[in-house]
């Protein structure tokens, strides 16, 4: 990195951001990010960039291809530099406290402290020193989670008092702090209710590789493309001994559940409403989990048939997929029949977002932020319902009433198979309900950087 004059650096710290992990933190940096770019780069287009702005990708070793893609595409609006050691090195970690101030301090030098530090990761508080001479206004604090907060025994008591000792501190004394729905934001006020300056909403969006193709259009189709599926990513399936397996996987009700093994998950309610649908459905009932691990089964002792890329516990009817990429997720999204969200706490809850999007039906948890995604009512519950509780009765009635349907979603789906994509018309469907991140990236340039407002039109076309 050379020292330059002019610009303003945003610097994102993009130590916790990978691809292929499906972690709503690494999502959030990875398009977050790329929408940044994208907006600066219509904002240059127009001369309308004030004041010149450049993004600073910043990490401790080697960049992760979407960064590679990124820079490749934007060279004059985005860089990247490593601040090792190891800046070669092929391994990652989790972010340590002490980096940050070490880079922050040399960023501090090169850019003639013409910069701000954008610090995405909910435990990774940049740990920076009064005597070091660095102004704290040049933090842009993202806190996405409350659950150390609400939900006190999902998490160590070491973790959750530091946690919320860090919070408190960049509550008091950051002016620029961001979180992702006003339902953290109305959690985090309460762990520091002296705070005068707001705290910025920056809502989560859906990826560009989701909701942008039709559900298929029958039973028949449906089951050819989860062939397709499942022989792309198990091609243990294509021996001959695996054809009546495959046979059976296919013909399942998905019943998909994304999301890491964290106890505030609950994957267990949707687990055990998936056991009970077995037992009182004559069709048989599959249990999809992307982000998973036979871990969250050691208690069970399973057998289980292990492949290269996952594991199928059939005596749970559960098919693990410890990770997928976006494209994969947005073909599963496309292909099951109903998302199961059982979390007692979430920032946001994205999977429900994304899957909504691609015109998946979602059964959540109510009472969490996930609730905030659309006004209520605006959609049929056959499609979009919180569950209270945790009683397996309740999950697997509604998800059984999901799984058959009624005429209101079958309306609905009728409509949105009329629209351009399923992302399309559950955004008119909202009432206009931005679903794209270039919303996010706009209320940062703008709340925090005081740019003007762009939007970027279909077909290409700009308006102010």
């Amino acid at each position: 990195m050379e020292k330059i004059d002019n610009p303003l650096w945003l610097v994102i710290d993009a130590r916790t951001a990978q691809d292929g992990v499906n972690s709503g933190i690494s999502r959030f940096i990875m398009c977050l990010a790329g929408a940044i770019v994208e907006e600066l780069s219509v904002a240059s287009s127009l001369g309308r960039s004030a004041p010149p702005l450049k993004v600073l990708l910043v990490g401790k070793h080697e960049p992760p291809s979407w960064i590679v893609d990124l820079v490749h595409q934007n060279p004059k609006i985005v860089s990247f530099w490593s601040g090792g050691p190891g800046a070669l090195s092929q391994k990652w970690d989790k972010p340590v406290f002490g980096w940050p101030t070490l880079v922050v301090k040399r960023i501090q030098k090169l850019t003639r402290n013409n910069f701000l530090w954008l610090a995405p990761a909910n435990f990774d508080r940049p740990l920076f020193s009064t005597l070091l001479g660095f102004e704290r206004s040049r933090v842009i604090q993202i806190v996405h989670d409350t659950i150390p907060f609400v939900q006190k025994k999902s998490v160590g008591f070491f973790f959750r008092t530091q946690f919320r000792m860090l919070t408190r501190r960049a509550l008091a004394k950051c002016p620029l702090v961001c979180t992702v729905s006003s339902h953290a934001a109305a959690e985090l006020l309460k762990v520091y209710p002296k705070r005068t300056n707001p705290i910025l909403v920056l809502r989560n969006g859906v990826g560009k590789n989701f909701g942008n193709r039709h559900r298929p259009r029958n039973v028949d189709e449906k089951r050819k493309v989860r062939e397709e599926f499942l022989l792309s990513v198990f091609p243990e399936l294509r021996k001959d001994s695996q054809a009546s397996l495959l046979h059976e996987l296919v013909f399942a009700h998905w019943i998909l559940g994304v999301g890491r093994t964290q106890r505030y998950k609950c994957w267990d309610v949707g687990q055990d409403a998936v056991k009970l649908c077995n037992s009182q459905r004559k069709e048989r009932t599959l249990y999809i989990r992307v982000g998973g691990g036979v871990r969250e089964y050691a208690q069970e002792k399973p057998e289980r048939t292990s492949w290269e890329r996952g594991a199928l516990i059939p005596q749970l009817s559960t098919l693990i997929l410890p990770q997928v990429d976006d494209l994969e997720l947005s073909e599963l999204y496309r292909i099951s029949d109903v998302l199961v969200h059982p979390s007692v706490a979430e920032g946001f809850g994205l999977p429900p977002f994304e899957a909504a999007h691609s015109g998946l039906p979602v059964l959540f948890r109510a009472q969490t932020a996930v609730e905030e995604h659309f006004p209520a009512q605006a959609l049929p519950t056959s499609f979009w319902k919180g569950v209270e509780g945790d009683s397996p009765e309740v999950w697997a009635a509604e998800l059984s009433r999901m799984i058959d349907g009624d005429e209101a979603r079958t309306k609905f789906w009728a409509d949105m198979s009329q629209a351009a994509n399923p992302r399309e018309f559950l955004a008119r469907k909202v009432q206009g309900n931005p679903t794209g991140w270039n919303e996010a990236a706009r209320t940062l340039l703008r709340g925090v950087l005081g740019m003007p407002d762009l939007k970027v039109l279909p077909g290409g076309g700009m308006a102010s």
